[in-house]
Formats: C-alpha cells, sequence, structure tokens
C-alpha cells in the first residue's frame, strides 16, 4: 500500500470576500480555460521544476468539478500520472501553483491533495484561474497604494461552511461525499462511510535557514509559560491597549508557535546566495512551472514559503503562484527571492520538495497574501525592517554578529526578532546556565516622534540567554500595537553583552545619621549591599526634607530593580496606564525601572509636600540590585503658637484685669458686690477653654492615624516627653 496522502499546500475551506474581478484584470479567455468551459475526462499536463533545468511536466485528467457558490469555493480535481509524480511519491509540498493545461490553456493551479489516497494516481485540487486572476489588479492598486504611502482598507478573511465540498460527481458518474476535517479519521470511522472522502486543511511548509536547537524549536512550537516564570524580570511592567480589548497579549502570541498559527510543518534548510550555484536570474525570467520563493525574512536568518509560480503577467509585471494563500495577511510586503528544488523528500504520510532559497537578493514583493493565490510585483523590492545584532561574552572573548531583514509585517516582526536574538546568543554562549547579561538597544521608525533607546541588565542561576532577547521582543510589540499610529519601524540595532559570573546586588540594610529630624533638615543615608559570592558595599546619599511637613514620622525606604505587583493586582495596574500620544508610550518605555537601578524614597509624606524631589534613583551599572530595605524616621515639629486676639479683645481684657488686682488689695469683703457673687467668673471659664483647645492642638490629626502614636502605646504622652518642646 502506498503510504498516506496528506493534503498538500494549501487551505482548503478558507474563502475571502473580495471584489469582484477589475476592468484592468478582464483577460482575454484566450490563454485560459474557464470552469464554464471544463467537462470531465478532459486530458491535460501539470507542469513544475524538481532539481536543476527546465519544467518537467505531468499527465491529468479532470475527474470532478465543484461548483460552490461564488467562485473562491470552486474546485477542479484531476487525477495525476507520471513519472515525475511516481518519483516524488505523489504529490510534494512545494508543488503547489504548479499550472494545469488543457489544450495548451491555463485551466488552473494545483494547490492540494486528498488523505488516504492509495492510488498510484492520486488526485489533487486545482484552483481556477478565473479567480486567481482576481489578484491582477489587485497587485496593482496595492503597489499604487504603497507608492503613496497609504496602506488602504484591510479586508476581512470569511471563513465559509466544511460542507463546501459537500457532493462531487466522479468520472464514473457516481457523487462522493467530500468531508473536510482537522485531524485524520479512526479507521472505523473510514470504514463506516466508504463513500467520504476525507479532506485536512493545512499551509504550505515553511523552511528557515540560520535557526537552530532551542530558538527554531520555540518558533515552530511556541515558548513555554514556564520559561517567562524564570525570565518575569525581563517583561517591563507595561501593557498594550490592544491587549485589553479582543486581541491577544504579547506572552499568549509567544506561546503559539508557527506551525500552529498555520497548520504548517517547518523545516530546515540550507539558504543559498548568488554565488552557491544559482546563477544568474533575472526577474524576467520567472515562468510558469519554476520554484519562488516569499520570505518574511532573509540574510543570516531566512525563513518563508517556497512554492510555484503559476502564471506572469508580462505587461503588469505580476506574478501568481501557490495556489493558496501563505499566511492570510491580505495586503503585504513578503519578499519575492528566486528559489530551486533540488529533490523531494518522501517520508511516510508527507512528501514535501528539498529547496534552496537565495537569501541575498530580493526581486520583488509579494503585495497580496489572499486564499486563492499570492501575488507579487515584479522588479520592485519592499520596504524592509533592518536587524542588526552584537553579541559578546567577556568570559569566553567572543562575538557573534548577525543581520537580518525582515518584512514589514506587524504580527511576525517581534518573534523573529526574539527568535534571531536567542540564535545570537546561544550560539555565542554555546551553553546553558547561568550569566549576567546587559542588553541596549535603540529602535528607529520613519513614523516614530524621536529614536527610542534602552538599556537594561539580567542576572539568572539557570539560563541567562532568554532575557534580553525577551524585553527587545516585547518591546516591540508595544510599539507595533500603539493606538496611535503606524510606527513604520525601520531598523533595530543590539548590543548584548554577556558574563559567566552572575552579578547581583542584594540590599541588606540602611542607616540614617539620626533617628529625628526637623523639617526642612537633610537625612544623610547609607545602604549596605551584599554581592553575590563577594563582598559588602556601601552607598552614601541624602534626601532633604520639605520644609512644609505635616507627618510626625517618616518611612525611608530603599529597593532594588523592579517592584512587581502580582496577580489581579498587576492586571489592574496594568488596566489604568493610558497614554495620550505615541511620544507618552516612547517615555514610558524608556523610563519604565531597570534591574539595575537602586531607588532611595521617602514613603508619607502628606499631599503636596512630596514628589519626585523626594525620591533618588541610582544606576549600577552591570549589576543586578534586589531585596529591599527600610527605616522609620522620627519628625519633629515645632510647638503650635495661640492665634493672636484681636486689639479690641486685649484692651477690654486688660480693663477687666486691673479692677481684678485692686480687688486683691482691699480686705476681704471690702467693696464687695453682692450681684457678683451670683455669677460665674466668665475668665475662668475663657481660660479653662483655651486650654482645652490648647490640648487638642497637641494631640490633634495630623493626617497620619494610628502612626501618631508612639510605639510603647502611650499616646501623646509619650510623644510629649520625646519631642524637644514638650
Amino acid at each position: 500500500m502506498r503510504a498516506l496522502r496528506v493534503l498538500a499546500l494549501g487551505a482548503l475551506l478558507v474563502a475571502l470576500a473580495y471584489a469582484t474581478l477589475p476592468a484592468s484584470a478582464d483577460v482575454n479567455a484566450g490563454p485560459f480555460l474557464f470552469m464554464r468551459d471544463l467537462q470531465i475526462g478532459l486530458e491535460g499536463v501539470g507542469r513544475t521544476t524538481i532539481g536543476e533545468g527546465r519544467p518537467q511536466l505531468f499527465q491529468v485528467r479532470i475527474v470532478g468539478l465543484v461548483d460552490n457558490p461564488g467562485d473562491l469555493n470552486d474546485y477542479i480535481l484531476v487525477r495525476s500520472s507520471g513519472d515525475l509524480i511516481r518519483e516524488a511519491g505523489g504529490y510534494a509540498q512545494g508543488m503547489s501553483g504548479s499550472p494545469i493545461y488543457i489544450d495548451n490553456k491555463l485551466i488552473g493551479a494545483f494547490f492540494a491533495a486528498f488523505l488516504y489516497d492509495e492510488s498510484p494516481n492520486p488526485i489533487g485540487l486545482v484552483r481556477p484561474i478565473e479567480a486567481m486572476l482576481k489578484l491582477v489588479g489587485a497587485v496593482q492598486r496595492a503597489a499604487d497604494a504603497q507608492r503613496k504611502d497609504d496602506e488602504g482598507d484591510e479586508e476581512e478573511a470569511l471563513w465559509p461552511l466544511e460542507e463546501a465540498l459537500r457532493s462531487v460527481r466522479w468520472e464514473d458518474g457516481q457523487r462522493r461525499t467530500v468531508k473536510v476535517v482537522s485531524r485524520p479519521p479512526e479507521l472505523a470511522e473510514r470504514r463506516a462511510h466508504p463513500d467520504t472522502l476525507y479532506a485536512v486543511r493545512t499551509g504550505t511548509a515553511l523552511w528557515v535557514s540560520g535557526l537552530s536547537g532551542r530558538a527554531l524549536d520555540w518558533l515552530k512550537r511556541g515558548l513555554d509559560p514556564r520559561v517567562f516564570e524564570r525570565a518575569a524580570s525581563a517583561l517591563l511592567p507595561l501593557r498594550s491597549p490592544m491587549e485589553l480589548g479582543l486581541d491577544r497579549g504579547f506572552l499568549e502570541e509567544l506561546q503559539r508557535g508557527f506551525e500552529e498559527r498555520y497548520g504548517a510543518a517547518m523545516y530546515p534548510f540550507a539558504a543559498a546566495s548568488n554565488s552557491d550555484g544559482l546563477g544568474a536570474f533575472a526577474p524576467e525570467e520567472f515562468k510558469p512551472g519554476r520554484p519562488m520563493a516569499a520570505l518574511l525574512t532573509n540574510g543570516d536568518v531566512t525563513l518563508g514559503g517556497v512554492c510555484t509560480t503559476s502564471y506572469v503577467d508580462p505587461e503588469a509585471g505580476v506574478l501568481l503562484a501557490c495556489g493558496h494563500q501563505l499566511f492570510l495577511t491580505g495586503e503585504s510586503r513578503l519578499f519575492l527571492a528566486r528559489a530551486q528544488v533540488i529533490d523531494t523528500v518522501n517520508s511516510g504520510p508527507i512528501s514535501f520538495v528539498l529547496p534552496r532559497v537565495d537569501r541575498a537578493e530580493v526581486l520583488g514583493t509579494i503585495l497580496q497574501d489572499r486564499v486563492q493565490a499570492i501575488g507579487a510585483l515584479l522588479g520592485r523590492p519592499p520596504r524592509s525592517i533592518r536587524l542588526t545584532v552584537r553579541v559578546r561574552d567577556i568570559t569566553t572573548d567572543t562575538v557573534r554578529d548577525l543581520t537580518v531583514n525582515l518584512a514589514d509585517v506587524s504580527r511576525f516582526v517581534p518573534f523573529l526578532v526574539f527568535a534571531s536574538l536567542l540564535q545570537g546568543v546561544d550560539t555565542t554562549l554555546n551553553r546553558i546556565g547561568q550569566g549576567t547579561m546587559r542588553v541596549e538597544y535603540t529602535i528607529r521608525g520613519d513614523n516614530l516622534p524621536r529614536r527610542l533607546g534602552r538599556a537594561d541588565v539580567f542576572a539568572d542561576f539557570n539560563d541567562i540567554a532568554v532575557f534580553g532577547p525577551l524585553q527587545v521582543a516585547q518591546t516591540l510589540f508595544l510599539l507595533l500595537q500603539n493606538e496611535f499610529a503606524d510606527p513604520q519601524i525601520s531598523r533595530i540595532d543590539v548590543d548584548i553583552l554577556t558574563m559567566k559570573p552572575v552579578r547581583l546586588l542584594q540590599v541588606v540594610d540602611v542607616e540614617t545619621d539620626k533617628g529625628k529630624y526637623r523639617p526642612g533638615e537633610t537625612v544623610r543615608y547609607t545602604v549596605t549591599l551584599r554581592a553575590y559570592r563577594g563582598e559588602e558595599r556601601r552607598i552614601e546619599g541624602s534626601l532633604e526634607l520639605p520644609e512644609e511637613l505635616e507627618a510626625r514620622r517618616l518611612t525611608l525606604r530603599v529597593r532594588g530593580g523592579l517592584r512587581r505587583q502580582q496577580g489581579a493586582a498587576q492586571q489592574a495596574s496594568a488596566s489604568q496606564q493610558q497614554y495620550g500620544s505615541l511620544e507618552d508610550l516612547l517615555r514610558a518605555i524608556e523610563e519604565a525601572t531597570t534591574n539595575d537601578q537602586l531607588t532611595v524614597e521617602l514613603v508619607g509624606l502628606t499631599k503636596g509636600g512630596g514628589g519626585e524631589a523626594f525620591q533618588e534613583v541610582r544606576k549600577l551599572k552591570d549589576w543586578v540590585v534586589t531585596g529591599e530595605g527600610r527605616v522609620t524616621l522620627e519628625i519633629e515639629r515645632p510647638k503650635p503658637q495661640p492665634k493672636p486676639q484681636p486689639k479690641e479683645q486685649q484692651q477690654q481684657d486688660q480693663t477687666q484685669t486691673k479692677p481684678e488686682k485692686a480687688k486683691e488689695s482691699e480686705p476681704e469683703g471690702k467693696g464687695k458686690d453682692p450681684q457678683q457673687d451670683d455669677q460665674p467668673d466668665q475668665d475662668q471659664d475663657q481660660k479653662q477653654e483655651n486650654d482645652e483647645q490648647q490640648k487638642d492642638n497637641d494631640s490633634g490629626d495630623d493626617g497620619d492615624g494610628d502612626q501618631d502614636k508612639s510605639e510603647d502605646g502611650n499616646g501623646d504622652e509619650d510623644d510629649c516627653n520625646q519631642l524637644f518642646y514638650c
């Protein structure tokens, strides 16, 4: 029995709402045969290229026509034969886009195959050419829009029902049901439905050069959540506004690998350059049946898909290929590059071509990535993002440089940058283990208000390589997801310095020059830090207290690096972040706390008495600072003075005082008014009231609540004993 056949190269049931064929693309039917002209039993040839040389032919016969409503759900079923099909092990990933001709007229492009087809002449699916030709005008419009730096309107991808191929009339006149599945069905189900043909959705194979080890594995399968937990200090305490809506956040996206995203296998391969044997290959030499490459990156890291050219419109300079989408990005800016198919690999259920791709030269721009095909404009390279990386390990004196050009597709950039940086660090260190990393990076963009620059340092006892790449990727994600404008990032420069020793300082103590201070005085402090497997270090500094200070006690707090809230508290804090402009976001990224930061601050200042002036931040370059210390400061306040009385009241008091003194000199009972014996002593009552008011002032609320009470619980009495004015 032949090996099971898996659907090759194409999404079977993805459909896209798209405009009708424009007048500019209303081509003469002379070189084409449309669906209305076809019938079962017609025979023709397919054209594809395996190995060097000219395209080779294989035979095809139409065995079924699927005419659903609309034209993006229409398919032609063909049975193929010939030496090429037999040697390739059937249809192979990479052959998608192979043009199919009947009577030398193009009817469409092969793009998919059926599961469990044990015939030596397998059945393939062909995309009708009329659906593909719609992209000729779309490519021209996209090119005009990009010349004007106008991104144009995005179009939504609509997913049809699975029964789009519900029933097919076969060559023997019978009708069979076609069922689309996400995975191969069990044997019992297949036996119970012998007249059902199963197909599975998949994308074209993705090829990558320049990535290996875990950098390749994580790009394929996604990042394990445990990696985030270990590398939490690398993440900025910032969130994109889009994360609070419907879009997935940075961590969630990084946990999804490319294979999960696009249902396509990813294979390593060796990318070639012009000097590696591909030879001269001008853009006009792209011909139907020749392989082509659609790349997300090129340079030291090359990633993309390889398929076959279906049709070239020489007048419009437009190339159509694949017969299906790659990433379904709609309007796109992928790199068009030349490729060769060395041979095919029959590895059991999946056969695929083994390509070589030119990683040095871009020959055009893929402007449309749609359900029915990809469309490229020949001869004009796209705008790209240039990533330069230098990694230096001090311990081994090893330096590694990388240069990668990235297609300007924002959904891919952060994750491709992460994989490229991780590859650079892993190959430089040539180990996984402890160490210290310092990363400095700058990001430029045509639509950024200015260049963004940031530096940070990390230390870890298990795996130091992940930290820097993770933060750079998160920063790019924040910029590309911002709600204000497309930053149009043009350049990313990253310098990474690593060493094996763990450079970690922990705050163990903080002292002040005295325990009591008056408002306006200077607080001098000394912070003691202990180095990992090293000696203690002391850092001295000072902070001035504000002149207007109401609190009785303050806390001098010293903390190292990031102070992170956890769980719901962190999410609530992040949800309150709001930026008024792209400039505000840049500033927030640059000013976010770094791990080498030692922060000394006064806590407990009343509203209006505190601020940034009462915080001091120091950068201990190449050291990660952790831990926290604090000390309580007693504040001595001047004794409150009674409010001055009005002059009229003072004169009245003086007038009343003189008779009282005269009374004291008189003998008892002499000159005494009997009526005054029955009246209360008003002066005595006033004095008592003043005393009580003074007592309230001495023990009154200064806004600190329980902080006004002494530690031994005696309250105001102990405070009075301790303060100098009592």
